[in-house]
């Protein structure tokens, strides 16, 4: 199963670019037989923001689904065209709606890209520690890229693309992943291959991870935004494609932070002293909160970990900042959110006036680590606590879904060079 992206002028922006998963139950890469296409429907609509670029967004697309057969499974395949991009996702459901486990095994998609294309991307090639979206990124083109396999491609990809002569078109696109956080899947990213064919990979992890899926199941949407690079940064389409949220986020109050770690590291943290300048910095300001870092904590004791509890000085801090209309947002581990147990301690932080959390050191994008962030956006939400995930995967439109999410930090950014 294929398809092709062109622009309005002709352009071919996707050479034919496959679809496919392959699993311990049935090979959804081939041998699919056709059920029927549902008829293309058309839907515009316009929502507000609580964050991002503007304070409405438009999403205007038309959908059609085609439907296949195998073995004992249906394979849907959900296809959009929008404006400026298009988008698809794949659901695999039992014929007889059981819930049915399946381990991935390989996922056959993959991208097309012109000859002379220039691709500008993160790369990795170590994972042996840790992955989440802080390289530099480079400028490659595809035969470079083709030579150099061993390389992880991260998404989101830009491609200049070159024309049918190899020229260089003044055409733009971005190719990326959306809704992740509703979906029980694994982050992606590119693998080069020959005569430009981008596969589809798991994004690295530092073990062995798998991925198990359960029908009905839908797959993380994979989009691509055509345009200028100005267009494609003002795009919404990763929001479009996630779903609306579900619930009140009326308590969520946007604002500027003050931020204690480039000048005050660790020892800045702990430091009371320290900690009232920067909230009498926010009020005088007029700034809405300031963040605690890593070190506000101290260290725990307990096996499996890190932080644990409040100095004695915490509760004058806090009462401080209220006094102040200074919100406190204070950082934690991930390795001190990786149990229900641990989580519990969102809704203490709730409970003792912490207005959100910035959670650190994701480091993955593996079905485990998916599923466990997604637990953290759904506590926080319940709980009343804005977040921040920091050394964490790509942006994917969490914002939309879970409106107390106000950045998805993962790129390298002033902690790196400062």
């Amino acid at each position: 199963m294929y398809y092709t992206v062109a622009d309005s002028s002709g352009l071919l922006l996707l050479g034919r670019s496959y679809i496919g998963v392959k699993t311990d139950l049935c090979d959804f890469s081939q041998g699919l037989s056709f059920v029927r296409q549902k008829p293309a429907e058309i839907t515009d609509e316009t929502y507000s923001n609580i964050s991002g670029k503007a304070a409405t967004s438009r999403n205007y697309y038309s959908e059609t689904v085609y439907t296949y057969e195998k073995d004992r499974f249906y394979f849907d395949v959900y296809c959009r065209a929008y404006e400026n991009g298009f988008a698809y996702r794949f659901g695999i459901r039992d014929k007889d709606g059981g819930q049915i486990r399946l381990s991935v095994t390989e996922e056959t998609g993959n991208f097309l890209i012109a000859p002379k294309s220039v691709v500008t991307a993160q790369l990795v090639d170590d994972v042996s520690g840790k992955f989440c979206y802080e390289n530099i990124y480079s400028e490659k083109t595809v035969e470079w890229l083709s030579g150099h396999s061993e390389d992880y491609i991260c998404f989101p990809a830009l491609a200049a693309v070159a024309d049918g002569e190899g020229c260089p078109s003044g055409k733009y696109l971005l190719l990326s992943e959306a809704d992740m956080v509703t979906c029980p899947y694994h982050g992606s990213v590119l693998k080069a291959q020959e005569n430009g064919v981008f596969a589809l990979h798991p994004a690295p992890v530092a073990g062995d991870a798998s991925t198990v899926i359960v029908t009905d199941f839908l797959s993380p949407w994979r989009f691509g935004i055509c345009g200028t690079p100005g267009e494609i940064a003002l795009s919404d389409l990763a929001e479009n494609l996630a779903p609306a949220p579900q619930g009140d986020y009326s308590w969520v109050k946007p604002g500027i932070t003050a931020w204690t770690w480039l000048t005050e590291k660790e020892k800045g943290q702990r430091n009371p002293r320290t900690i009232k300048k920067y909230i009498d910095l926010s009020a005088e300001m007029g700034w809405s909160y300031l963040i605690l870092d890593e070190g506000w904590q101290p260290k725990s004791e307990k096996n499996g970990r890190v932080y644990e509890g409040y100095y004695q000085w915490f509760d004058e801090i806090l009462q401080y900042a209220e006094d102040k209309g200074i919100g406190l947002i204070v950082w934690i581990k991930y390795a001190d959110l990786d149990t229900p147990e641990e989580r519990e301690a969102l809704r203490e932080y709730a409970a003792k006036g912490i207005k959100g959390i910035k959670a650190d050191f994701f480091d993955s994008e593996d079905q485990i680590t998916m599923s466990d962030l997604r637990e953290i956006y759904r506590i926080c939400a319940e709980a009343h606590l804005m977040l921040n995930c920091h050394s964490a995967g790509k942006p994917t439109g969490e914002r939309i879904p879970m409106s107390s999410t106000g950045r998805q930090s993962g790129a390298r950014n002033t902690v790196n060079t400062l």
